[in-house]
């Protein structure tokens, strides 16, 4: 039977792994975004997975600007090659989602590319690929982050541009980790509920799920619908759980 306690807690890691030109950014951000109030940071259990909503960027950008503990994000690949990142900037972001004039998407893309791939490997973020034959060497990636005691941060909205309040869908591939994780550690992996509030400018932290014991494939649906509404119950909620 597979131990359902959780992993030896390191709070915080021994040291941040993050780069120089993250912890800059962060500071900026900081210093002249608004102020967030986070939990301290030995209540930040690792080896973990937080789970966050995206909520437009509002989620990426105040946990890792605002989060004690440092965090690997996933992220997608294409973040991480400046080339194709102009290329999908100028494309989709730009043209498509804002509807700039197609000199200004390419200007703009050209000029944020390159330290948007710089900031992902900063970071420290882990690629994400779409493609399932790709996708282990995000499983593999993340397994040996956790074997370090590092956690990771993960905001799998479908509908990642929603201003909704509230997590909507989920890709549910994340929730595979278990399997990877429990192959090397006989250990069930704790997923975290992490929730922004915008209006109270603080970050609500949930109580560590873990996948009950047995074949972790008759659990994927209860573990996504208990992951979901974790997140949104922190959405109500008038103080950190």
């Amino acid at each position: 039977m597979v131990s359902s306690n959780r992993p030896g807690a390191n709070p915080g890691g021994a040291s941040s792994f993050q780069g120089g030109f993250y912890k800059f950014l962060r500071a900026v951000v900081r210093i002249f975004g608004p102020k967030v109030k986070a939990p301290p940071r030995e209540a930040f259990p690792e080896p973990a997975v937080f789970i966050c909503h995206h909520h437009n960027m509002r989620g990426p950008i105040t946990t890792m600007a605002w989060t004690p503990a440092p965090l690997h994000p996933w992220a997608l690949a294409v973040f991480f090659d400046a080339k194709a990142l102009r290329d999908h900037f100028s494309g989709f972001t730009f043209r498509q989602r804002f509807g700039w004039p197609k000199p200004l998407a390419s200007a703009i893309a050209w000029m944020v590319s390159e330290p948007v791939a710089l900031l992902m490997r900063s970071m420290r973020a882990v690629p994400v690929y779409r493609k399932s034959i790709e996708s282990i060497k995000t499983m593999r990636a993340s397994v040996e982050i956790l074997l370090r005691g590092e956690p990771i941060v993960i905001y799998p909205d479908i509908q990642y541009d929603s201003d909704d309040a509230r997590l909507g869908e989920m890709y549910r591939g994340f929730l595979l980790l278990e399997r990877f994780y429990r192959d090397k550690t006989s250990r069930h992996l704790p997923f975290v509920p992490l929730y922004y509030d915008a209006k109270g400018k603080l970050l609500r932290l949930g109580k560590p799920l873990l996948f009950p014991d047995g074949d972790m494939r008759e659990s994927m649906d209860i573990m996504y619908v208990r992951i979901r509404d974790s997140v949104n119950a922190l959405a109500s909620e008038n103080v950190w759980v």
